[in-house]
């Protein structure tokens, strides 16, 4: 009878142990909020980053050779157009301008005389058209000299900023050589790059804006200048962006800005969906989510992101259905296979949706 009593309280034990073993595992288990992707329908909006770059950048140069003599600008200077911007030494070239003027006085002085015997038959006609022909090179050739001292002094091109002095004072310069580089802000651009499934969408573009960190608040609208159809060795395409009108004078080049690109809905039968950043693993360059079995047991779906769009979401252009019940953060410490626990939304410990 006793033994029998001693077999009996051992089994209640073990059932006991194995009742806390199962309690021990199930509170093991990681607890994870879930949420469901969203489709996209009717218009759509992506996000990129964009930066403000100048349309053109010219050097400057002299149209003469010589010693500089004076630098009026520096680096960062804002000029405008005509503005006096350096000159060269033209002493030696008012030289050249006294001699042809000298020159062509006494050849004037001369055509004027031989002139006068063509007329009364004293000369022939080829020595007096030999004496004009004369007289109209050097008047060419004193024009060109007083043309090479007024290039003696280099002007602005246009309105814009001095990127670089390339010379100093008693340096000498040829002809075409840079003095300066000249930045000109007449004209700004917006650049950024789209990946290749927003490119094949380009047809769906309906609207652009820009916004700065100076404004956040303020979108800028902009036109679409042109898209790059060639890709980079990334498989991005490069979008340029004009402003309407003129921009603000807080735009200059190299502003960081972000670019929101309003699209209407694809006729080209592309599904996608929207889900939060924080849904998204990567390992080994792949993007992934954690989809969430019947059993509550996790699988790994890799994902392609199309863009990222505003509020921290991400475009997704494949792998996700929108059907899928997903992990909706803090899926990077998850492993595949492994068994989780749901939590309730309204759960008391998740207080405001933090996990």
């Amino acid at each position: 009878m006793m033994k029998k009593v001693f077999i009996l309280a051992a089994a209640v034990l073990m059932m006991a142990g194995c009742q806390n073993k199962n309690a021990e595992q199930k509170e093991h288990l990681r607890c994870v909020e879930v949420i469901k992707p969203q489709p996209l329908s009717g218009e759509s909006v992506l996000t990129y980053s964009g930066k403000v770059k100048e349309t053109k950048q010219v050097n400057v140069a002299f149209k003469t050779g010589g010693p500089i003599d004076k630098i009026h600008v520096r680096v960062g200077d804002h000029v405008k157009k005509g503005q006096l911007l350096a000159e060269i030494e033209s002493s030696d070239y008012m030289l050249g301008v006294k001699n042809y003027e000298a020159q062509y006085k006494q050849l004037k002085s001369e055509v004027e005389r031989i002139k006068v015997l063509y007329e009364r038959k004293s000369v022939s006609q080829n020595d007096y058209e030999k004496a004009v022909t004369g007289l109209k090179q050097l008047e060419v050739a004193l024009q060109s000299s007083h043309n090479k001292v007024k290039y003696c002094k280099l002007y602005a091109p246009s309105d814009g900023v001095i990127l670089a002095v390339n010379y100093n004072p008693s340096e000498l310069v040829d002809a075409g050589m840079a003095v300066f580089s000249l930045l000109e802000d007449t004209e700004l651009q917006v650049i950024f790059d789209i990946p290749a499934s927003v490119y094949q969408d380009q047809e769906q573009f309906e609207r652009f804006y820009c916004l700065a960190a100076f404004e956040p608040e303020k979108r800028v609208p902009m036109t679409l200048a042109t898209i790059t159809p060639k890709a980079d060795g990334n498989n991005l395409y490069r979008v340029y962006l004009d402003f309407k009108g003129n921009a603000d004078k807080r735009f200059t080049p190299g502003t960081s800005v972000q670019v929101e690109i309003y699209s209407k809905p694809s006729d080209n039968g592309q599904h996608y969906v929207s889900v939060p950043l924080r849904t998204i693993c990567q390992r080994e360059a792949e993007p992934f989510v954690w989809g969430i079995n019947p059993d509550s047991t996790l699988r790994k779906q890799v994902v392609t992101i199309a863009s990222l769009e505003s509020q921290g979401n991400a475009r997704i252009s494949s792998g996700l259905d929108g059907t899928e019940t997903l992990v909706r953060a803090g899926a990077s410490t998850l492993q595949e296979g492994e068994k989780v626990r749901i939590l309730d939304s309204n759960s008391q410990t998740n207080i405001g949706n933090q996990l």
